[in-house]
């Protein structure tokens, strides 16, 4: 979380007085996974929505203890389509990047390697067709009559390839100006 542009926790650490406006979020999952009574210390699996931080639910659960309490570990182990299952190590990486045959090295990475578009799996799409895919691509807008998704941020779409992440505008007059935000080429 970002405080005039700057991460919450680095203001804290530098001793400024940090005040964070409460805020809803989603928790779909919240599991005690196990406790030691003698070191006084829980973990938890938590499965919540994006914007949740978890460190602010973890002083809020121990509020509604009655306790004090903070997290001495954090671990990630999913966002969106990405997981720790579907992870490559960094020993991994570094043994890819000094293989000497290059046919080896991208049948590797083939194996590996997930498209773009797992990333904007949360973006709902957009068709659109061959000349508008080529405007986007050469930094142009162009306007529509199809009515887009209701999002302020879709992926377009030129069949199957993954053209650019844009903005769709109501103009008013049942047309929508569409702008890209990301083009990929």
């Amino acid at each position: 979380m970002k405080i005039d542009g700057k991460r919450a926790y680095a203001l804290a650490r530098a001793g400024e007085e940090v005040v964070l406006n409460a805020r809803s979020v989603v928790i779909h999952r919240l599991e005690l996974e196990s406790y030691d009574a003698a070191a006084r210390q829980a973990t938890f699996e938590v499965e919540c929505g994006k914007g949740t931080y978890v460190r602010s639910l973890a002083r809020d659960l121990a509020r509604k203890c009655n306790a004090h309490g903070h997290v001495s570990m954090l671990q990630r182990t999913r966002v969106g389509a990405f997981s720790l299952e579907g992870a490559i190590s960094l020993g991994f990486l570094e043994k890819m990047v000094h293989k000497a045959d290059s046919s080896s090295v991208m049948n590797a990475w083939e194996d590996v390697l997930m498209h773009v578009s797992a990333g904007l799996d949360d973006i709902p799409a957009f068709q659109v067709d061959t000349l508008q895919a080529h405007k986007v691509r050469h930094g142009q807008t162009f306007v529509t009559v199809i009515a887009p998704p209701d999002a302020e941020l879709v992926q377009l779409l030129c069949g199957d390839d993954l053209v650019a992440v844009a903005t769709i505008e109501p103009l008013g007059d049942g047309r929508w100006q569409v702008k890209s935000k990301r083009v990929f080429n």
